[in-house]
């Protein structure tokens, strides 16, 4: 048994893979929601509120158009001010991919010691998740509440955020992140896995890392959304075996993904680019709006070994870390910026 917390907000969240017993997106009964609210052109301008909050008390900060951040109390380490800025709503935030402005959160010597709230307005109707802004981009809180009106979401770092309309993708599943406690381990690993939810990077999928353009930079800020998202599917079959080894480890993976590039018509244009439909590109209103999508599946068989401290792929290998918590498994491979979890479920 053992328990370790990992905060992984700086990587991928792969894929809710959906089921009928697995909700991860709290949803009213209809797919249009009534929002009565008008936000006016004046109160989207930039605008940012700083508020000295004391880590034994906690507080919240609202902006003119309702966006509020909440720290609960002892989420700080120390007494500090934390700095709530509405950014931008230009942009790339305008394509119907996105369903709210840019929201930045900071603080200022201090750091967190749990998770705190963010709640955003929703601004059209299809808003589906609060994603909060990593190194490889935009990525759903798994933890997304919707409202007539609003968003809110946990996040477990000081970062940018605004609100994701995934739908207007024709469908794709939008990546997830969220901060995972693995905990009450020690349960039986042996038996026939489901994938729940993936966290890594894009190595970890298709073996190679996302890596933006830089050929857009002289563009206007927010002029281009470049990202990856992928819908994942993976099974395991854990079986107890007798002889050298200590296990058989089998596995099915497949995914589809998608490649997005969302770029102002305007930047195009100044870079001596243009925007041709086809099947992979379109023009909508003054955007350039491309999803190229990529598929891969794969499957195979190894030996699980016994080791000082656990069990390996190799009969003199380090230990892989996993955690099974009654019908969960976790498991955890890499280290540093190409570390990755998997988490499951019991068939």
């Amino acid at each position: 048994m053992f328990k370790f917390l990992m905060f992984l907000s700086f990587i991928f969240i792969i894929g809710c893979i959906e089921d009928q017993n697995s909700t991860v997106i709290n949803r009213p009964d209809s797919s249009y929601f009534d929002v009565q609210q008008d936000i006016s052109e004046d109160s989207l301008q930039p605008v940012s509120v700083s508020v000295f909050i004391k880590s034994e008390e906690g507080g919240e900060i609202t902006l003119d158009d309702e966006a509020k951040v909440t720290i609960p109390a002892g989420a700080l380490t120390q007494d500090a001010t934390i700095v709530f800025s509405r950014l931008t709503c230009d942009g790339y935030f305008r394509h119907q991919a996105f369903a709210g402005c840019l929201y930045d959160v900071k603080a200022e010597n201090t750091s967190l010691a749990k998770e705190y709230q963010v709640q955003l307005p929703v601004k059209k109707l299809d808003a589906q998740c609060i994603s909060s802004n990593s190194e490889e981009g935009f990525r759903c809180q798994i933890d997304s509440l919707i409202s007539d009106n609003s968003v809110l979401g946990s996040a477990a770092e000081f970062t940018n955020f605004t609100l994701n309309a995934t739908k207007k993708f024709n469908g794709i599943t939008p990546n997830y992140m969220s901060d995972i406690l693995l905990q009450n381990c020690g349960g039986d690993i042996f038996g026939e896995w489901e994938l729940l939810y993936f966290i890594g990077s894009d190595f970890h999928i298709i073996g190679v890392e996302f890596t933006p353009s830089t050929k857009y930079d002289s563009c206007e800020p927010y002029s281009r959304f470049e990202t990856r998202t992928f819908n994942l599917l993976e099974n395991l079959s854990i079986t107890p075996v007798e002889g050298e080894s200590y296990a058989n480890f089998t596995w099915y993976r497949e995914y589809t993904g998608y490649e997005v590039e969302i770029t102002t018509l305007n930047c195009l244009e100044s870079v001596g680019d243009e925007c041709t439909p086809n099947g992979v590109c379109s023009i909508e209103d003054d955007f350039c709006n491309c999803v190229k999508p990529i598929y891969s599946s794969g499957s195979g068989d190894t030996p699980l070994y016994e080791v000082a401290g656990g069990i390996s792929f190799y009969n003199d290998g380090e230990p892989i870390v996993y955690c099974v918590n009654e019908d969960t498994l976790f498991w955890y491979q890499g280290t540093g910026d190409q570390s990755a979890l998997s988490i499951y479920k019991r068939r």
